[in-house]
């Protein structure tokens, strides 16, 4: 993963869940650290769908370009699991940023237009994305979920009981 690029393959949501989920080694995490914190991608505002030099990027495009609270939101919690929690802070306060300007009343995505100061995120006609502030604040708050007792260290989720005796 070259750091000019934004994602191998311009494929940056799959690469905010693999930061999301902790399956990749330290080296590709750190690559991914890397990539996020490119303006390319970051634009001030949170994390581009598509990084800025990739071809099709329009930072207004549902897809290609505006910023998805969500997937910033996953990309935080993947980068704060992995130990990488000032790359993670700085990825946090931009949503929360955006949604200062936005009243509080955070959009599902913005345009993915350069932060400048005194601007604004350009809004983008979509629902509010709620869970991802509570992602965002359950990161911060450095809650994570644990296994049940008697099952391994290394088990993250595991069905409830009543799901697993039915």
């Amino acid at each position: 993963m070259p750091p000019d690029r934004s994602c191998p393959a311009g494929t940056p949501q799959q690469c905010r869940r693999l930061a999301g989920c902790r399956l990749l080694d330290r080296v590709r995490t750190e690559q991914l650290a890397r990539i996020f914190g490119n303006p390319a991608m970051d634009c001030g505002w949170g994390l581009r769908g598509l990084g800025a030099k990739e071809a099709g990027h329009n930072p207004i495009g549902h897809r290609s370009g505006a910023v998805r609270v969500h997937e910033t939101a996953v990309a935080v919690a993947g980068l704060t699991a992995a130990g990488y929690e000032e790359e993670a802070n700085s990825h946090c306060a931009e949503p929360r940023r955006a949604a200062e300007a936005f009243g509080y009343r955070l959009p599902e995505m913005y345009a993915g237009e350069q932060r400048t100061e005194g601007g604004a995120p350009l809004p983008h006609p979509a629902a509010t994305a709620a869970a991802a502030g509570i992602l965002l604040l359950t990161t911060l708050a450095g809650l994570r979920p644990a296994p049940r007792p008697g099952l391994s260290p290394s088990a993250r989720c595991a069905p409830h009981p009543s799901v697993t005796s039915a």
